[in-house]
């Protein structure tokens, strides 16, 4: 059940009529509930591998949390409620990428081995999930919250629907409290939640959907395209994944207010951004920030040398990196973003690009934004490939035309209504008044309701009502 399809319009239409008339002690099962019966809608199966994580990691640490006076008896739980929850991450989603990887290798060598692939079904949200109970594990470890003693809420913070498929990764500290908390209804958060869910729907089904049709032609494996169709192509993609995502995320955050529930925001002006390192702190947030606190700031952030400082980046955007899939692209993708936040932070700490010229002409920061945007680019042509030599050959077709400008052809094909879209998109994200003069007036009663008009006309004009799954739905 997508949130782009009439199942969960009709899903999510039958729970808000029912939800405020649910006295308050019984709130938590009928959410939990609904929650299951959403999960498990993509396969029953599902909804045993969810309970197995949540009875296991909610056992964990009500034993960490119990023998909080013995350390050594603490960490042994806090290892095996993390080991588990890598070890189901392993299996469902890398363990035959691993193995063929391995016996390939040993091939390579010599050895005449065969790995019997298991193609194990990857269930939807996994990576989600498994990130979210173990921050919640490493948490009681710490001491920065306490064990769940109510197993009922526990499993509704893992298994909250408007966030368990995709995101946001939330933390126990914010959204545990909430499910206490009385929920009465209110117009402000009714309004503003289907603000957000009629927004996601716009970059959903207008801006990514119609993008992607673009991008799938282009990058098929059988189309032999030219050097600017690929370069169109890419910055399209890396478009459509941010409706895509984000559009989720709105929707997510819409679903959750409507309800009375406050999701951490996912995205904060991406495009907006003047670095390689500043754009991943604005993208997929609580990816990147669940990163920093539970592998960058433990492996000694950047308190043990300038050095330690690249190489601890690197391992941080490198495991972001390969927590998108089991490629060898994927692979690829993550040693790209690796080295390119790594080399971001070493130009910011030597003064080299931005900074000294923000002040100079506006020209530079919009010149540094588009810069930005082709850096990103680059991994991103790996991520979309099916193989690596599909992506050597679009980077060779690319660098070629940089090397010949004289080769340049104009793309026939070019969405402009997918562009134009995501400017308005964009427009709509940039709330702030610095970096946009036009705040004040959108800021209009009037304004606003002629925007959003404009919004739900536009989607249920150009909209792509064929229930397509979001891109993160795979990882």
């Amino acid at each position: 059940m997508v949130f782009n399809s009439f199942k969960f319009v009709i899903f999510f239409t039958l729970l808000i009529s029912v939800y405020y008339l649910v006295p308050q002690r019984l709130k938590k099962y009928f959410l939990l509930i609904s929650s299951y019966f959403f999960y498990m809608s993509w396969k029953p199966e599902y909804g045993a591998l969810l309970l197995f994580s949540t009875v296991f990691q909610y056992y964990c640490a009500l034993c960490i949390e119990h023998n909080k006076e013995s350390p050594r008896r603490a960490r042994k739980f806090l290892w095996l409620g993390v080991c588990t929850d890598l070890g189901m991450l392993f299996t469902f989603k890398y363990l035959d990428f691993a193995g063929s990887s391995l016996f390939g290798l040993a091939n390579l060598l010599g050895f005449q081995l065969s790995w019997p692939y298991f193609n194990i079904f990857l269930p939807v949200g996994i990576s989600f999930y498994t990130f979210q109970t173990m921050s919640y594990t490493i948490d009681v470890y710490r001491g920065h919250t306490r064990a769940e003693r109510d197993f009922t809420y526990f499993a509704l913070y893992v298994s909250f629907f408007p966030q368990l498929v995709a995101g946001p990764i939330e933390r126990s500290g914010n959204l545990l409290p909430q499910f206490r908390e009385e929920k009465k209804f209110c117009v402000h958060q009714f309004i503003t939640g289907g603000k957000l869910i009629l927004t996601g729907f716009f970059k959903k089904m207008v801006v990514a959907d119609n993008l992607a049709m673009y991008v799938d032609k282009v990058y098929h494996p059988m189309y032999e395209g030219t050097a600017t169709e690929y370069i169109l192509a890419t910055w399209s993609f890396i478009f459509q994944v941010y409706g895509d995502f984000s559009g989720y995320s709105d929707i997510a955050l819409g679903t959750a207010a409507m309800m009375g529930y406050r999701l951490m925001k996912n995205f904060n002006q991406p495009f907006f951004a003047l670095t390689v390192a500043e754009f991943w702190q604005r993208w997929h947030i609580s990816l990147s920030s669940w990163v920093k606190d539970y592998i960058y700031i433990p492996l000694g952030g950047n308190r043990k040398g300038e050095l330690r400082t690249y190489i601890n980046l690197f391992i941080s955007m490198f495991t972001i990196g390969v927590w998108h899939g089991a490629k060898w692209t994927v692979v690829v993708y993550a040693l790209i973003n690796g080295i390119s936040v790594a080399n971001s932070r070493w130009l910011q700490k030597k003064n080299i690009g931005i900074r000294p010229f923000l002040n100079f002409k506006i020209a530079n920061v919009f010149f540094h934004r588009f810069l930005t945007l082709n850096v990103i680019c680059i991994p991103h042509v790996y991520f979309r490939s099916e193989h690596v030599e599909q992506a050597n050959n679009i980077m060779k077709k690319i660098f070629h035309l940089f090397i010949h400008p004289a080769s340049f052809t104009l793309p026939t094909d070019i969405p402009i209504i997918g562009f134009t879209f995501l400017t308005i998109t964009l427009l709509h994200d940039a709330h702030k008044e610095n970096e946009l003069p036009l705040q004040k007036i959108r800021n209009a009663l009037a304004v606003k309701m002629i925007y959003y008009l404009f919004v739900l006309y536009s989607t249920l004009l150009f909209g792509v009502f064929r229930a397509a799954q979001f891109v993160y739905f795979q990882f």
